[in-house]
């Protein structure tokens, strides 16, 4: 029972701290810089609660299995069309990588050998020659190609899923493609289709 309590008090401290400074994270009030020092704060927070309450990475997976998360619809076809075509595909996260790692084998049965997960568990320094498709959900997911060895172009897709008229411009004026409530991956697949395509004819 008592195991159960400090479980529940840690999923209670987590989303706490979420909350918090995902609202900070979607202020369109406060600039790049004046958000960077919450950010690191929401970090250092979320794992110093990882390591106080002693989670095991068979707990973590057990919460991810738990989780009401699902990839968006077409994700999987996505991600086997650039499987298929040895196109890398790299994962940012600010969180904890076992997170994504459990997720995605959960969603899809296995890890693709061309997903690369960077984040603060686990440091990948592979490079990545050519074009970016980056796809984030956050402004602040704007810059995650920064550090990224490449020698093309970069295509910056955002998908805008809620505060429309808050975000809309400042959207605009970062991402090349703004998906308005667009819970598909179909727009980026399209994409992805015709560069294969103009690929095999040059």
């Amino acid at each position: 029972m008592m195991l159960l309590f400090y479980r529940l008090l840690f999923l209670f401290q987590i989303r706490a701290v979420n909350a918090k400074y995902l609202a900070i994270e979607y202020d369109p009030r406060l600039t790049k810089e004046e958000k960077v020092p919450y950010m690191i704060e929401w970090w250092t927070k979320a794992h110093e609660n990882y390591i106080a309450f002693r989670i095991h990475r068979e707990e973590i997976e057990q919460f991810v299995v738990n989780a009401k998360i699902e990839l968006r619809d077409g994700a999987d076809a996505l991600v086997r069309h650039l499987a298929s075509s040895s196109i890398p595909l790299l994962l940012f996260s600010a969180g904890v990588g076992n997170v994504i790692d459990v997720f995605l084998r959960h969603q899809l049965g296995y890890i693709p050998e061309n997903i690369h997960i960077i984040s603060n568990m686990l440091i990948f320094n592979e490079e990545v020659s050519g074009n970016i498709l980056l796809l984030g959900d956050s402004l602040g997911d704007l810059h995650m190609d920064v550090g990224v060895a490449h020698s093309g172009t970069v295509l910056k897709i955002g998908f805008l899923n809620s505060r429309v008229d808050d975000l809309l411009e400042s959207y605009l004026d970062g991402f090349d493609i703004v998906l308005v409530e667009d819970q598909t991956m179909d727009v980026p697949d399209l994409i992805l289709q015709a560069l294969l395509e103009n690929t095999k004819k040059t």
